[in-house]
């Protein structure tokens, strides 16, 4: 293959590509979402943390989702100085391991971990944040023992 026809077929899946992501993005912004560019809306962890999120999905589900946040990533001149996070301890690693399993059985999962002054610690999975009932929930005066106990009350049985 000589260099012009390779240079035309490079082109041509960069262009496919390239629309594919665009197509995504629209997408993405009619479901409100925006403000990648902003480092008040959004900052570089967070989209490293988006990153490690699309390419920890096994397989990713979507190679364009990896490359509009590596474009973001890149248009934001981050430094990307690593792409481990700093690993939260036990439960609470357990606890978010078992929330990445289980987004691949529900299109939507919510996962929060929050401390209030009446409640301490809570950490639950949720179908939909406004789901009457949780797949986990648990309380405890430390954000560990909370997770604990939503590990002890997990549904054993994702939705399929």
């Amino acid at each position: 293959m000589n260099m012009t026809a390779e240079t035309k077929l490079n082109n041509e899946a960069v262009n496919r590509f390239a629309i594919r992501m665009k197509e995504t993005l629209i997408r993405a912004q009619l479901k409100g979402r925006a403000g990648w560019y902003d480092p008040e809306v959004c900052s570089e962890q967070d989209l490293l943390a988006e990153l490690r999120k699309q390419l920890r999905k096994s397989p990713p589900s979507s190679w364009v989702d990896v490359a509009n946040v590596c474009m973001m990533l890149h248009e934001r001149r981050a430094s990307g100085s690593t792409l481990e996070p700093s690993p939260p301890s036990g439960n609470i690693t357990k606890f978010l391991s078992a929330a990445d399993e289980l987004e691949n059985h529900y299109p939507f999962l919510y996962v929060e971990i929050a401390r209030t002054r009446t409640t301490d610690w809570m950490a639950w999975l949720k179908e939909k944040p406004n789901a009457a009932s949780s797949l986990a929930t648990g309380q405890g005066d430390t954000a560990e023992e909370a997770c604990e106990r939503a590990l002890d009350n997990l549904s054993e049985t994702p939705k399929e």
